[in-house]
């Protein structure tokens, strides 16, 4: 079946899928880093662990003031995942909605490119305005 011959609805679906895949599959990567984590070499777990709080960074990112012993925890808490959500389902349904009418692997790499670039601006801007960034991990 040619992708001429999909509805435009099926088309963005199809999109959002797999524009969505990559950023589903590094939750699993942390569900089974924390599952199965003490089974695994210590160099796959911590990849599993650490590479998702690199694209969902916002509970990892203090605010470190000139007082000993005090950090302000600013991006984060109950608003973490709030902030992750709203961030990737903005950048997934732009990105599918740009892509919808390309093949499945054109969208994959479309996708991998589009998290990297946007997990490094994240990174840049959060950073820029003073915040430090801090792995948490086994």
């Amino acid at each position: 079946m040619s992708i001429h011959n999909i509805l435009p609805k099926q088309l963005y679906a199809r999109s959002l899928v797999l524009v969505s895949s990559p950023l589903l599959a590094l939750v699993g990567c942390e569900i089974v880093g924390l599952v199965l984590g003490r089974f695994l070499p210590g160099i796959i777990t911590n990849l599993l662990l650490l590479m998702p709080q690199y694209v969902f960074p916002f509970s990892h990112y203090h605010y470190v003031t000139h007082e000993p012993y005090t950090t302000v925890h600013t991006f984060g808490g109950s608003h973490a995942v709030l902030y992750s959500v709203l961030q990737w389902s903005v950048v997934v349904s732009l990105i599918a909605w740009v892509v919808r009418k390309r093949s499945a692997s054109h969208i994959i790499v479309f996708a991998l490119g589009t998290i990297i670039l946007v997990t490094i601006a994240t990174h840049a801007a959060i950073s820029e305005w003073g915040y430090t960034f801090e792995l948490e991990g086994p």
